[in-house]
């Protein structure tokens, strides 16, 4: 909100009266400044407020029915898995990548050494 600087007197010289409502030839106070937009109406920013104000209590109770505790719960289960990550390093998880990279290579290698094997039987055993 926008504020203006009032005094007790007004550019005709004459004494106002100041927003407690008394006047002073040396007061001066702070009177806000009230927009005049196109459009612009007092109910409109209320009803917006309420519509927020009902959907953030949705979003609470969507939360809460899932288990996760509301919004907080939420924001503490976002801290504790930060937490958690931070624990770990980028090397660690490179590392474990690495070794899975290797694992599966080595299995995908012992199966098609497997279906060779399995090739060759059928090829001896049955051959029809």
């Amino acid at each position: 909100m926008w504020y203006y600087l009032s005094s007790s007197t007004n550019r005709n010289g004459t004494t106002v009266e100041s927003p407690n409502g008394r006047a002073s030839d040396s007061e001066t106070w702070l009177t806000p400044c009230v927009p005049v937009a196109k459009g612009f109406e007092m109910d409109d920013v209320l009803r917006q407020a309420e519509a927020l104000l009902r959907f953030s209590g949705e979003v609470e109770n969507r939360m809460a029915e899932s288990g996760l505790g509301g919004v907080t719960g939420v924001i503490e289960r976002y801290v504790q898995l930060r937490q958690a990550l931070d624990r770990l390093s980028q090397r660690e998880l490179d590392w474990a990548k690495g070794e899975v990279d290797r694992l599966i290579a080595t299995l995908t290698a012992v199966a098609e050494q497997l279906e060779q094997l399995r090739a060759i039987k059928l090829a001896i055993v049955d051959p029809n």
